[in-house]
């Protein structure tokens, strides 16, 4: 019996599978590189401002917005604490091929505008 064709039959039918691992594994890295990126602008922008003593929303909007253009912010003041959310676009692979958003990249900051601090809960 002859099996010389028998490998490369194996190779051609595994490697569509280990290609769609490889790129699930690229866009997720891409995912949580956007993730951290918006929690970096939005938290040192937040911080200057915070260092600055100078917390206007307006302005503060402004200063985020000027560090990256594609992030949608959305502020809401209650009881003297400012939450502002930032939202980047869906712009993965796989979330244009399954045509769903499979992951969320929203931030949200609570800052407390008497004791001027970041509040890790809201």
């Amino acid at each position: 019996m002859n099996n010389k064709g028998q490998s490369l039959v194996i190779f051609v039918l595994i490697l569509p599978v280990i290609a769609l691992f490889l790129a699930f594994f690229i866009d997720s890295g891409m995912v949580l590189l956007k993730k951290t990126k918006l929690e970096g602008i939005m938290k040192s922008n937040i911080e200057m401002s915070l260092k600055e003593d100078r917390l206007d929303e307006q302005e503060l909007m402004k200063v985020i917005k000027s560090n990256s253009s594609d992030i949608n912010l959305k502020y809401e003041e209650k009881d003297n604490i400012l939450k502002i959310t930032g939202t980047l676009d869906n712009k993965s692979v796989f979330g244009k091929i399954l045509k769903t958003k499979w992951y969320d990249l929203k931030v949200s900051y609570c800052i407390d505008k008497e004791e001027k601090i970041i509040k890790s809960e809201c």
